[in-house]
């Protein structure tokens, strides 16, 4: 291909498409930040504008990244400009495709992927990807779908963004896909998210998984502070068969002497929020593919045989059951179905805390999972509150809901129970 970046422009702004010059910015910024051996994917790629435009960057970088294209080149079903079009290369796009990526002399930079979206995201490693660019069906389910099957294969750090923004129903399936709040529009149509991982150290490591009959699982509880109480609930239910962390938003640091041997530790550069640690909890259980998470609050205790019983309890319900969640004593102790939180997405971060779980469990129920209590509450005990009072800071903001009920009841149409939408905003945001 001719070189310089004026000349490799002209080439993608004559191909047809819906890619604008200030998305072009865009994509010369992502390229600028990756590393020299970075791995791009775009999903969705028509007859290859934007496709172009993204190799022609790479190009001109010097770097040596690699960029696959996924499409399954037949037009979005439904929409009906796509299909004309789509008829008028004989029902396949696949070899206009190619020959654009060809005449621009760019085709031996691009795999092309001849797929479905969710079935192309398969074919790669978790975290293995720097760039994801999502221009696929914009209806809602699928922008939903489509984040969230390719969100896992972004490393920490790394990107995934989309085009057409400005659609409402893109907009709608991004709130449902990823931390709302941590998205991010450069331009008017491409909006981004930069795959979160705390900045922290493993104090401890989770150790290996002992020989167990139980369920794969992890158990976390997020402490900030009375570390008596949080000495207390691991005692009370740890055995080897649990394999647990605790996540360290205490002001000063826990000493890990002060937890039972066997227990993972991790310590955030900063203290996470409620919703942050749920967030980094579904992410751990996520990467080492456990069926459940458990959650418990540091200030709750057991007897030593629940999580063994509340894992037999979501085992015998699995199936045709859908079972996202099992309470005991409310969430003092809750069993997640990993199946569910990949299903339903990330906890929304706009909201500390209260607000949020309402919310994440509104979520589970309109995406038909089951929010069920176990039978096991009479074996919990739990001190309310008890580590939100020993905060004056925390203290003061638990009597301040009136942000929280405000935004919960505009993100779903009512207040708690009063819900009236089925995607968030309605789809208007």
């Amino acid at each position: 291909m001719a070189s310089g970046n004026q000349e490799t422009t002209h080439f993608w702004e004559a191909l047809p498409g819906w890619f604008e010059r200030e998305d072009a910015e865009f994509f010369r910024s992502v390229v600028a930040q990756a590393p020299s051996t970075a791995a791009f994917v775009e999903v969705g790629c028509w007859l290859g504008r934007s496709t172009a435009c993204l190799a022609a960057e790479i190009v001109n970088s010097g770097k040596i990244i690699s960029l696959a294209a996924v499409d399954t080149w037949q037009g979005t079903r439904g929409e009906e400009e796509h299909q004309r079009i789509a008829l008028a290369h004989g029902g396949d796009l696949f070899p206009a495709f190619r020959e654009n990526m060809r005449s621009g002399g760019v085709w031996h930079l691009i795999r092309p992927i001849i797929s479905d979206s969710v079935e192309a995201a398969g074919r790669f490693s978790a975290r293995s990807l720097d760039f994801v660019f999502i221009d696929a069906d914009h209806s809602v389910d699928a922008v939903r779908r489509d984040i969230k099957a390719w969100v896992a294969n972004v490393k920490p750090g790394g990107i995934i963004a989309g085009h057409d923004a400005d659609r409402a129903t893109v907009r709608a399936g991004i709130q449902d896909a990823v931390p709302f709040s941590q998205v991010q529009f450069p331009t008017r149509r491409v909006w981004t998210y930069r795959r979160q991982q705390p900045e922290g150290r493993w104090v401890r490591e989770i150790p290996p998984a002992k020989a167990s009959t139980l369920p794969s699982h992890l158990l976390f509880i997020p402490v900030v502070n009375r570390l008596d109480l949080l000495r207390q609930a691991l005692d009370s239910v740890l055995h080897p068969g649990v394999a647990a962390f605790v996540l360290d938003n205490s002001p000063t640091g826990l000493d890990p002497g002060v937890l039972p041997p066997g227990i993972g530790l991790f310590r955030p550069d900063s203290p996470l929020s409620f919703t942050q640690s749920m967030n980094f909890a579904c992410f751990e259980a996520d990467q080492r593919d456990v069926r459940w998470l458990i959650f418990m609050h540091n200030d709750a205790s057991a007897d030593v045989t629940l999580i063994d019983d509340l894992l037999s309890l979501g085992e015998q319900n699995l199936g045709d059951s859908r079972v996202g969640v099992f309470f005991t004593a409310y969430d003092a102790v809750a069993a997640f179905n990993m199946d569910a939180v990949r299903d339903v997405g990330a906890w929304d971060e706009t909201w500390r805390w209260y607000a949020s779980d309402i919310d994440y469990y509104h979520r589970l129920r309109t995406r038909g999972w089951q929010v069920c209590d176990s039978p096991f509450g009479h074996r919990v005990s739990h001190e309310i509150s008890a580590t939100l009072g020993a905060g004056a800071d925390a203290a003061a903001l638990k009597d301040d809901y009136s942000y929280e009920f405000n935004h919960y009841a505009h993100k779903w149409g009512g207040g708690f129970g009063q819900e009236r939408f089925t995607i968030p905003y309605n789809g208007n945001p």
